[in-house]
């Protein structure tokens, strides 16, 4: 078990170092769909934002729940 472990995390090394010499190796961290359709860095703020509003609703409904 611990060999095909140690083998699966060489091939990633191997793997990850193939991509990290691209033009944009952080697009490759997100999977396939970033590739293929890269956000803005406008859109990645866009969705950072809605994400902490969301989590701030849900943090205020939960705080007047208790």
């Amino acid at each position: 078990m611990s060999s095909a472990i140690t083998d699966l995390n060489a091939n990633m090394k191997l793997l990850l170092s193939k991509f990290g010499d691209r033009e944009h190796p952080h697009q490759f961290d997100c999977g396939l769909l970033s590739q293929q359709f890269p956000l803005s860095s406008e859109e990645e703020l866009q969705t950072l934002d809605t994400g902490l509003r969301q989590e701030e609703t849900r943090n205020r409904f939960v705080n007047q729940q208790h």
